[in-house]
């Protein structure tokens, strides 16, 4: 849903200089001052009457929400995109050759099938000393979906260069709905909010829209 205002803040700068890779920020940013200015403008046009502007502003609301969704698919597309590859490099195996796929599939269920970070560590041990690279690779993603951190410590000597990966993993954004839907806010008029509780009164908005 786009029916929250994004208000500009420090935090939300931030979450935006994440989203950037992904997606146009300035574009969506100047949509969403076009259509603030938009709303601005109807509601100052004397030659509107009341309902007019109802008409107006729920068309434009409607016109604006249909173009910022076109931004934020595209947007959880390049993310999903990203996060694919991401955990193919980190946790899927390590080449296509069926002796490998089989022993990646393999590690992967031994590794789904440790149960604590003790024993997790006792695992990467002996996939570090034995050269087991599949192995390596499962329990980096047991330990990673667990918080095992000890553990990939322990993963990064036995493959170097892994937390580097897992950083950038970890720093692909979208896993908090209510920090993209900030991003992807477009202003509700003020004249389709509850009175009392301040929310959308989307049943309206929807008839004004269609007038």
């Amino acid at each position: 849903m786009t029916d929250t205002e994004a208000t500009d803040t420090p935090a939300l700068d931030t979450v935006r200089g994440k989203f950037a890779p992904y997606v146009d920020v300035k574009a969506v940013q100047g949509l969403q001052a076009s259509h603030e200015q938009q709303l601005a403008a109807i509601d100052n046009d004397g030659k509107l009457t009341d309902d007019g502007k109802k008409a107006a502003q729920a068309a434009l609301y409607e016109e604006t929400t249909a173009a910022m969704n076109k931004y934020r698919a595209a947007f959880e597309t390049e993310v999903d995109k990203a996060t694919i590859t991401a955990e193919k490099r980190l946790f899927g195996p390590a080449s296509t050759d069926p002796a490998t796929l089989m022993a990646h599939r393999d590690a992967l269920e031994r590794a789904d099938n440790i149960a604590n970070e003790k024993a997790a560590l006792d695992a990467i041990a002996r996939a570090r000393y034995s050269g087991d690279d599949s192995m390596v690779r499962a329990i980096t993603m047991r330990a990673e979906t667990q918080g095992w951190e000890t553990v990939l410590g322990q993963v990064e000597k036995a493959a170097p260069g892994t937390a580097t990966r897992l950083d950038a993993y970890r720093r692909i954004p979208g896993g908090d709905p209510t920090t993209t839907n900030q991003v992807f806010a477009v202003k509700v008029p003020q004249r389709f909010l509850s009175k009392t509780g301040g929310g959308v009164n989307s049943y309206e908005l929807r008839m004004w829209a269609r007038k």
